[in-house]
C-alpha cells in the first residue's frame, strides 16, 4: 500500500484511513476503517512496485530502477519478473493470511510454469518476514518448495526486528520530516495494525543482547523482556488482544526453506 499526491496532501484523513478496527471476538480478523475496503493494486504485475505512487500523473520512483537492470538480465515484466503486493498493516492477522497465502502460492507455480523452471523469491525489508512465514505455513510443504523454490535472495531483512517500532508505539511514526503532532496523531493508526507487532525484536537469533536497554526514558527503561512479559505494551497502553506477546514464533529462514538454498545482501539470513 501506498500513499497518493491527493493522501499526502491530507495526511490527517489519510491516518484515519489507514488505522485498522480491532477484532471483534478474541481471535477474530481486524477490519478497514469504518465504511472502506482497502486494497493492494498490481498483484503479480510490476507497475504497482516500480513508484510509490503508481495511480498519479506524476510519480516517485521505487524499484523501477531495479526493474530495468532486472531486464537487461533477460528477464520479462509481469511474466519472470512479478511482485507480490500486500496489504502490509494486516501481516500477522490470522484472517489475512488464510487469504493471501493461497495466492501466493498460485503466483509462484504460474511463474514455474511459465518460465518452465523454479523461481528465486526476492524480499526486502518487512517482506522477508511475509515469505518467510508464507514458506513455514501450512499451505506449502517440503515437495512444495524443492520443487518451485530455487533460492531465497533477502535484502534487508528484519527476521530480528527493529528496534525503531517500539519507539513508533510509544509516540506514533517517528521521521525527520514528519511533524511531532502528525506522528502523534498516527499513534493510534500504528497501533492497530498486527504487521507492527511482528517487526518487534525478537528473542533468540542472535540480534539483540537480551540486557540491552532499546528504550530509555527518565522513569524507566525497556529492555527486549519488557516485550515478551507484556510490561511495554501495559506502559503504552497498547489495544488488548492484538498485540502477541511474546512476539509470533518464526523459524530461521534456513529451516523454512526446508534445506533450499538461501542467500543474504545487506542482511542475514537465520
Amino acid at each position: 500500500l501506498y500513499v497518493s499526491t491527493s493522501q499526502a496532501l491530507s495526511p490527517i484523513c489519510y491516518v484515519w484511513q489507514m488505522q485498522l478496527r480491532p477484532p471483534e471476538t478474541p481471535g477474530g480478523c481486524v477490519r478497514d476503517a469504518e465504511g472502506l475496503e482497502i486494497r493492494e493494486i498490481g498483484f503479480g504485475q510490476t507497475y504497482a512496485a516500480s513508484a510509490v505512487n503508481p495511480s498519479d500523473y506524476i510519480q516517485f520512483k521505487l524499484y523501477d530502477n531495479m526493474i530495468r537492470e532486472l531486464e537487461k538480465t533477460g528477464l520479462v515484466r509481469d511474466r519472470s519478473i512479478r511482485f507480490a503486493m500486500y496489504d502490509w498493516r494486516k501481516f500477522g492477522d490470522r484472517c489475512w493470511e488464510r487469504e493471501w497465502y493461497p495466492r501466493m502460492k498460485k503466483l509462484v507455480e504460474e511463474t514455474a510454469a511459465d518460465e518452465g523452471r523454479s523461481v528465486t523469491l526476492g524480499c526486502h525489508s518487512m517482506g522477508c518476514l511475509v515469505v518467510v512465514a508464507f514458506l513455514d505455513s501450512d499451505f506449502v510443504d517440503d515437495a512444495w518448495k524443492r520443487k518451485y523454490v530455487k533460492e531465497f535472495l533477502a535484502v534487508g531483512p528484519t527476521f530480528s526486528g527493529a528496534s525503531m517500532i517500539m519507539l513508533n508505539f510509544m509516540q506514533g511514526p517517528t521521521y525527520q520530516s514528519l511533524p511531532i503532532m502528525l506522528s502523534q496523531i498516527g499513534r493510534d493508526s500504528v497501533a492497530s495494525m498486527p504487521a507492527l507487532y511482528t517487526l518487534m525484536p525478537v528473542k533468540g537469533l542472535g540480534g539483540w543482547d537480551e540486557n540491552l536497554t532499546i528504550i530509555e526514558t527518565p522513569w524507566k527503561n525497556y529492555t527486549i523482556d519488557s516485550i515478551y512479559d507484556g510490561t511495554f505494551y501495559s506502559d503504552v497502553e497498547g489495544p488488548e488482544g492484538l498485540h502477541h506477546a511474546p512476539p509470533p514464533a518464526i523459524r530461521s529462514a534456513r529451516e523454512a526453506l526446508a534445506g533450499q538454498p538461501a542467500q543474504a545482501a545487506a542482511g542475514t539470513v537465520g
